[in-house]
């Protein structure tokens, strides 16, 4: 297998971002005789690119297992860097696979987070094991966020200066109208 230039992967011809190109599901095939092929696939699943037999990457697969929620390792692993990949989450078309992929990455960081607690909460020889059962029970750590610190607000007083002033005004126009 012949190497590639790994800048002829993600530019086309006058140097844009290629995006949609990139992938075997948006990919156009009259671009296949300009040398183009596909690279990635926005599946599951690695693909083979029937034309050349060249093994097309999950993206997906690959954005998950680097559990990265800043997205630099997919950017500079997989796309060469951070520009590409906003190119790349930019597109309207590929917007919204990346999006469920952000999602699926959020929860699968919140089970790892989870798997780690309960851990170190069956963990018999560890110090611990109070606080992260105490955590799991009290609504999963976000009872804390719902209390308010610190010293109450305070109520505003109503009969303050500037309000019977107001007050007194407001007579005086109605005595007006009412006597007109």
């Amino acid at each position: 297998m012949a190497t590639v230039d790994p800048r002829r992967l993600y530019r086309d011809r006058v140097g844009n971002w290629r995006t949609r190109s990139l992938f075997v599901e948006t990919f156009d095939p009259s671009l296949r005789s300009g040398g183009y092929a596909p690279v990635f696939t926005l599946g599951d699943e690695d693909v083979v690119d029937p034309e050349t037999g060249e093994v097309c990457v999950s993206l997906k697969q690959k954005y998950l297992s680097y559990l990265d929620p800043t997205e630099y390792k997919v950017a500079s692993n997989c796309l060469g860097g951070l520009k590409h990949w906003e190119a790349v989450c930019s597109s309207k078309l590929l917007a919204p696979h990346i999006e469920a992929w952000r999602s699926e990455l959020k929860a699968l960081l919140a089970y790892k987070a989870y798997a780690k607690i309960i851990e170190t909460m069956e963990a018999s020889g560890s110090g611990r094991s109070f606080d992260a059962a105490k955590w799991l029970w009290s609504d999963n750590g976000n009872a804390g966020a719902k209390r308010s610190v610190g010293r109450p607000p305070k109520v505003p007083d109503l009969s303050s200066k500037a309000d019977l002033d107001y007050a007194a005004e407001l007579r005086r126009i109605n005595e007006k109208t009412v006597a007109s």
